[in-house]
């Protein structure tokens, strides 16, 4: 079992740690324009890009984050694969309080045949 991992440090109070578990990485590479290699909410897990948006809807509504949460509270994550190929791999998620560690979510390993995984996890915790 292949792991990647990806950890995202954002400048709040309480930081952040995406790590995603799965059990085949593609070889292929493809081709990205430069404005895509610049999006700071693009994730790459091993060759197949990401999209991470983060929301706090009870206090700024529609605007989406990635690396800077201003507020703390009900927060939104929301992973878009950009490609099919990762939609056929088994991916886990959790999120962690950094630097301590402490686990704040965890998804079990699935399938997400959509391309998007969403889920509401609480950051004040």
């Amino acid at each position: 079992m292949s792991v990647v991992s990806n950890r995202f440090f954002l400048k709040v109070p309480v930081s952040l740690m995406v790590v995603l578990f799965f059990s085949l990485v593609s070889n292929s590479f493809a081709h990205r324009s430069q404005d895509e290699q610049r999006d700071p909410c693009r994730i790459q897990v091993g060759y197949e890009p990401m999209h991470f948006t983060v929301y706090t809807p009870e206090f700024s509504k529609s605007t989406q984050y990635c690396q800077e949460i201003p507020y703390l509270g009900q927060t939104n994550l929301v992973f878009d694969y950009e490609g099919k190929k990762l939609r056929q791999i088994t991916i886990a998620f959790e999120v962690t309080k950094e630097p301590e560690g402490t686990r704040v979510f965890y998804q079990q390993p699935e399938k997400y045949l959509s391309g998007t995984f969403a889920k509401n996890v609480d950051l004040t915790t």
